[in-house]
């Protein structure tokens, strides 16, 4: 369509076009003298250029305008430069048209550039969430890292226990019972033909039980240690728990004996289950011995077993001299020395409980115990 018959298309619309172009947002409209006075600028200008707008042409300059050859027009037709030497300046798609001593810039926002913009926009937004990702995923990271040296240090910190323990058992514990001893036979071997046999054989007796003292002790000692450095297997067969319980109960029966404590074995010979022999052993010997220990002579203890949620559980009762509640929620710790005499002065270690209650966690099991001052104590135990 020629420029002729578009000016005839749209002379009727002249007013409409007058109107609709002084108050589009997209294009900038002002009139200039060459007296560098502003005589017309709409307001989609007065926001995209500074307040003193002559001079706020950096490329061309007011004055490269005013100098140019004005025979043809427009007299320019490109991009224009607004701002200063010292901000970030801005440029507009401009034609600029002189009749005589004035001058009309109509321009507009090169759509290419803002089309560049945005797209380099949505770049950056997409950045910068693949960014926010990153920092949520080292985040997630780096708590999980927080929370597994919590972990460890918690581990340490119960193995620096342990090894306290460990060191304290060996430093008072074991050390007392060889003083005991090699006292005893000192004496006796100084003194063996001034004793009457009596004498000798009372002497013997307490050098036997130091000794067999001595040797569970290292016996629990070298066990525990191999629990803690993980050097452990199960051997789980099917077993007869009334012929595993007599056979426990048959390695302490002396002591019970010495004691003159009553030993009741209540299992019932129907009752079998799946466990390592050697767990339950020595999971029941600490406890009959934990019994005899507390039960005053001439008392009794009694085993038995019951099932509950599928689970046999082995139950040792005595009628000993109990626990207060605070020694009830100490038991099966490390924390403390949870160790007191027995009825005939007996001396421990409380190593015993300890080691019943890492083996039965290691063999998927439970133990427990309840207890009332003066009255007795049940400890109970299952395996699975």
């Amino acid at each position: 369509m020629t420029d002729k018959l578009s000016n005839l298309h749209l002379e009727s619309w002249s007013n409409e076009l007058h109107h609709s172009i002084l108050r589009n947002d997209a294009m900038l409209i002002a009139v200039f003298s060459t007296k560098k006075e502003i005589l017309f600028i709409n307001n989609t200008f007065l926001k995209f250029a500074n307040n003193d707008i002559i001079n706020s042409f950096v490329n061309p300059t007011f004055e490269n305008l005013l100098s140019m050859e004005h025979t043809n027009q427009p007299i320019f037709d490109g991009y224009i430069t607004f701002g200063d030497y010292a901000s970030i300046n801005k440029s507009i798609v401009a034609q600029v048209f002189r009749k005589n001593d004035q001058f009309l810039l109509i321009g507009n926002i090169n759509t290419s550039q803002l089309f560049e913009q945005n797209e380099n926009m949505h770049h950056l937004n997409r950045e910068i969430s693949n960014l926010q990702r990153q920092l949520i995923k080292e985040k997630s990271a780096l708590e999980n890292t927080l929370e597994q040296l919590n972990t460890v240090n918690t581990q340490l910190d119960a193995l620096n226990k342990s090894k306290d323990r460990f060191i304290n058992i060996l430093a008072h514990d074991l050390r007392n019972p060889l003083v005991t001893i090699c006292g005893f036979l000192n004496r006796l071997s100084k003194n063996l033909k001034e004793y009457d046999i009596d004498k000798v054989d009372r002497q013997l007796k307490i050098v036997n039980e130091s000794a067999i003292a001595t040797t569970k002790l290292v016996e629990n000692l070298l066990f525990w240690e191999r629990l803690q450095v993980k050097q452990f297997t199960f051997d789980i067969k099917n077993h007869s728990i009334l012929e595993a319980s007599n056979s426990t109960i048959e390695i302490i029966k002396l002591q019970a004996v010495n004691k003159k404590v009553k030993l009741v074995n209540k299992i019932k010979p129907d009752l079998f289950s799946n466990f390592d022999i050697n767990i339950f052993d020595i999971v029941l010997r600490n406890l009959l011995s934990n019994a005899l220990k507390f039960t005053n002579t001439h008392g009794e203890i009694s085993i038995d077993c019951v099932e509950e949620n599928s689970n046999y559980v082995i139950i040792v009762s005595d009628n000993g001299v109990g626990m207060t509640a605070d020694q009830l929620y100490k038991l099966f710790t490390i924390s403390d020395k949870n160790t007191s005499l027995g009825t005939d002065n007996e001396k421990g270690t409380g190593l015993g409980l300890l080691i019943c209650k890492e083996l039965v966690d290691k063999h998927n099991g439970k133990i427990w115990a309840e207890s009332s001052l003066g009255i007795g104590s049940k400890f109970k135990f299952y395996l699975k």
